[in-house]
């Protein structure tokens, strides 16, 4: 008989208090999103935005997270395109 192993996701939401845990992660995503966006780090942006996507995958059912997801996707997003503009405007975005 084989045992299947379980995702990461699943072993994850196992952990007490990982709602708890993600919403501490949630509430820090803005300040970095605007720290990137000052740099012009539309990389790290990127990585911030695929964050707040992972975190939203693993509690699909919390009103608690998945209203913090899209407060703080809406402030990414924001950030992206605000740092978009930005290296538009300088004729940075080939760098």
């Amino acid at each position: 008989m084989t045992q299947s192993t379980p995702s990461v996701d699943l072993a994850f939401a196992a952990v007490p208090n990982a709602v708890q845990v993600d919403c501490v992660e949630l509430n820090r995503i803005p300040g970095l999103a605007i720290e990137a966006c000052q740099r012009l780090d539309l990389p790290e942006l990127e990585r911030l935005a695929a964050r707040v996507e992972a975190i939203a995958s693993r509690h699909p059912t919390s009103p608690r997270v998945l209203a913090l997801v899209r407060r703080v996707g809406h402030v990414v997003r924001f950030q992206q395109r605000k740092a978009g503009r930005m290296l538009s405007g300088s004729g940075l975005e080939g760098l």
